[in-house]
């Protein structure tokens, strides 16, 4: 019941800074600005945070005062702030952005908020650094990023890297088993593989907007320039779902051997090419 108050009481203050935070005026990307503003005016989001919260600190056996927690990819960065404010010991913010990482650094100051430490990459580059500076951390938190990481047991060996004992608390909305998420979720990997989107203030520059069956077709195109129109149309239907070079070694392997041994596990699910990152994954809970 205490952990409970504290983060309530937590959550009201954070919310209450950002509330009478002016984001126009803060020097930040017009990428993180939606965000914010979308945490401004809209409360809804923070239930999720309160849940999450309340698992980290169920998982945390030390005193939040002398733990490290780690916010793996924090985007604005709302996770950061909620874990200074509740007032653990050390707070690291990660991401892959690194506009993202400097927009944090500019919003943290503007809240009063002091982030100890500021990692930019994946998991790799956040293992690396905490056994090159021989760091321990308490909880790793992590919210609506599970469904964007291209391989997740790959992910989990990495993690596996760092050092001493910690624990992990990922949060996210692309339940597979939900048939309203599910069907929500659909309709984008639809737009995503065949359509794309339109650039908007709140685009990522390492994101890509056209349609991910197009890359696809077109990396084939370029990288296999002798093979036949219908096979390069059947070659890139069949790569949904992998990254540019997992893709080139499957077809590479293909024209060699007559076997193709790779199949998406899911029928609408979907990355984009160049980068790997799933568009809303919609996540087995079994297989996780």
């Amino acid at each position: 019941m205490q952990d409970k108050r504290l983060i309530q009481n937590a959550l009201h203050r954070l919310r209450n800074k950002i509330k009478n935070l002016d984001i126009e005026e803060l020097d930040i990307s017009d990428y993180n600005k939606g965000y914010l503003t979308k945490y401004k005016n809209n409360f809804d989001f923070y239930a999720a945070y309160y849940q999450q919260l309340i698992l980290s600190l169920s998982l945390n056996e030390s005193d939040i005062n002398s733990s490290t927690f780690v916010d793996y990819g924090g985007g604005c960065g709302i996770l950061s702030y909620f874990a200074c404010e509740l007032g653990f010991e050390n707070v690291m913010y990660n991401d892959l952005y690194l506009t993202s990482v400097d927009d944090v650094k500019i919003i943290s100051s503007q809240l009063g908020y002091s982030i100890h430490y500021f990692v930019h990459g994946d998991i790799q580059e956040m293992a690396d650094y905490l056994k090159i500076n021989a760091m321990q951390i308490d909880v790793i938190c992590s919210f609506d990023v599970l469904e964007h990481i291209y391989d997740v047991p790959q992910w989990f060996e990495k993690a596996k890297e760092i050092p001493g004992e910690w624990q992990l608390a990922f949060i996210t909305s692309a339940n597979g088993a939900n048939p309203m998420v599910a069907k929500r979720l659909k309709k984008i990997h639809a737009i995503s593989e065949n359509i794309g989107f339109e650039k908007s203030n709140q685009w990522k520059e390492i994101d890509t907007h056209l349609p991910y069956l197009e890359i696809r077709r077109n990396l084939i195109q370029k990288q296999f320039p002798n093979l036949e129109q219908n096979q390069l149309e059947e070659l890139a239907l069949r790569t949904r779902g992998l990254q540019k070079e997992d893709m080139y070694n499957k077809i590479e392997k293909y024209l060699n051997t007559g076997i193709f041994d790779y199949k998406p596990n899911h029928p609408t699910n979907t990355c984009d090419p160049y980068t790997g990152n799933w568009n809303e994954h919609l996540i087995d809970l079994d297989a996780l």
